[in-house]
């Protein structure tokens, strides 16, 4: 079972760091569910991030700083993962975190989560992606069009082919859409296949 605070605990010789598959699975089992949130950066520069259920924010950012005394850039507010923008973080805290959200992506890299989102109780927003994933999504949009001309060639050739090219097509441009790379590849491969 996860528990409802998330942190990770290490060594006193080992940066502080980020817990960050038990991150994701807080944001999974709670989706849509802003959590209490503390964030900073140990001496490093390493992300550190503190969430609990039912704890204030300011006393996870005052676990924080007890935690990691060494530790700066303190900020506290809530965290989020909407299912319907998966791969999304967002953050919203006290005050500005410049560049923050660029070293949190860097963090989270291989949990699924590709973008973070920080934003203020005044509304300003700072974003961060994985460059990797968006420089795959945009091979895998770029090969899908070449497919889609592809296809319209071949439909018109053969109107009978149009159901099964259009079926590929379309479950391709959806996976594209909800930011699923492996689902959209297979999609495009199949596609690829099928024309021949």
């Amino acid at each position: 079972m996860v528990p409802d605070t998330a942190m990770t605990s290490h060594p006193t010789n080992a940066p502080a760091g980020l817990d960050k598959m038990a991150v994701r699975h807080l944001l999974l089992l709670w989706p849509n569910e802003a959590l209490p949130a503390a964030l900073a950066l140990d001496a490093e520069g390493t992300p550190i991030i503190l969430l609990d259920r039912h704890k204030p924010p300011r006393s996870l950012e005052r676990e924080i700083k007890e935690r990691a005394p060494d530790s700066d850039h303190h900020r506290f507010g809530t965290i989020a993962s909407d299912p319907a923008r998966p791969g999304l973080v967002r953050f919203v805290l006290n005050r500005a975190a410049p560049g923050m959200a660029r070293k949190l992506m860097k963090a989270l890299k291989g949990t699924g989560l590709r973008r973070v989102e920080i934003a203020l109780t005044s509304g300003e927003t700072e974003e961060a992606d994985d460059e990797e994933a968006v420089a795959h999504q945009a091979d895998l949009t770029h090969a899908l069009a070449g497919l889609l001309h592809r296809a319209v060639d071949a439909t018109a050739a053969d109107p009978g082919r149009k159901p099964a090219l259009s079926a590929l097509a379309e479950a391709a441009q959806a996976a594209l859409k909800h930011g699923e790379p492996t689902a959209a590849a297979q999609a495009i491969t199949a596609l690829r296949d099928a024309l021949g």
